[in-house]
């Protein structure tokens, strides 16, 4: 996969889409930056786009729109195991699957400068989905605490050699 949107055409004309990363295929490997980019990207395309009046109909559930943080990890994890058609092994946290999870911190002391840490004492209450954007738009390796690969830690600060 390309460090871009990828689509993949169907029978039914239906688009198949997701994010994913290459090496030789971008300029960056990070999935974070292609995150960034979809995101950004889409308020691009949001702004630049007249709103549809109520009489109009639209099968483009996503079309002239901003993306979600939801919908942007969707796109990250299952949408992109469904364009490589590897939705029944990868993806998601469905049973039977392979369990292929990062483990991440958006704590203050995470040694991240960019995160301002969900135990920090400026007064915001945290969700999950505000850690989620926390971690997609200013996240980073230094986040990380512990990467599975088929149920086998691999990686991450508490992985030790």
């Amino acid at each position: 996969m390309l460090s871009c949107f990828q689509i993949l055409h169907t029978e039914n004309d239906r688009l198949q889409v997701g994010l994913g990363t290459d090496v030789s295929g971008g300029y960056s490997p990070s999935l974070l930056t292609t995150i960034q980019h979809a995101s950004i990207a889409s308020k691009v395309v949001a702004s630049q786009s007249s709103p549809t009046t109520p009489t109009e109909t639209t099968t483009a559930q996503f079309s002239n729109r901003q993306l979600s943080v939801a919908t942007l990890l969707y796109l990250a994890t299952l949408g992109g195991a469904q364009v490589c058609d590897l939705q029944a092994q990868v993806g998601s946290f469905a049973p039977g699957k392979s369990f292929d999870a990062l483990f991440v911190s958006v704590r203050d002391n995470i040694d991240n400068p960019n995160v301002w840490g969900v135990n920090s004492e400026n007064g915001a209450e945290f969700t999950l989905e505000s850690m989620l954007e926390t971690f997609l738009f200013c996240g980073n390796d230094r986040n990380i605490t512990r990467v599975y690969v088929q149920g086998r830690l691999i990686g991450g600060k508490a992985f030790r050699y």
